[in-house]
């Protein structure tokens, strides 16, 4: 079966990090680099896709989603993701509880015409400074 692996990235300032994790809808630009796996063959090397993306703290589990012109995220915290990397008091800072970042990672299938491929998507959320610092 194929494997479509898709790594997204989006940086968010503190404020829009406490928002965020306070229930406020983001809506932000960022990236994702999707890879394609099959019989330990790879379509890497992959490139970067800018596209929209609406993030959402809300009170259920909701998957990644594709939608019209990029894709939505919802950060909720559940059994499934304990660990503080996938917890939404990680976008908080450090004197907050948190570390000022965000990850989890969320495997499934998709329909496309009549085949089925597993998908995992890798959510980064990080805070602008980790951007801001790299390119210094």
């Amino acid at each position: 079966m194929i494997t479509i692996s898709i790594s997204h990235i989006i940086y968010l300032d503190k404020n829009e990090r406490y928002d965020l994790y306070h229930g406020k809808k983001i809506k932000k630009i960022g990236f994702f680099v999707p890879v394609c796996f099959c019989n330990g063959e790879t379509s890497e090397p992959a490139h970067e896709i800018f596209c929209k993306y609406f993030l959402t703290n809300e009170n259920e589990f909701i998957p990644v989603t594709k939608c019209e012109n990029g894709f939505r995220i919802n950060i909720f915290s559940n059994e499934q993701n304990q660990d503080l990397l996938s917890n939404p008091i990680s976008l908080l800072d450090w004197e907050s509880g948190g570390i000022g970042s965000f990850h989890f990672k969320e495997k499934g299938q998709i329909r496309i015409k009549n085949n089925y491929y597993s998908i995992i998507h890798t959510v980064h959320i990080e805070d602008i400074n980790v951007l801001k610092e790299s390119l210094s």
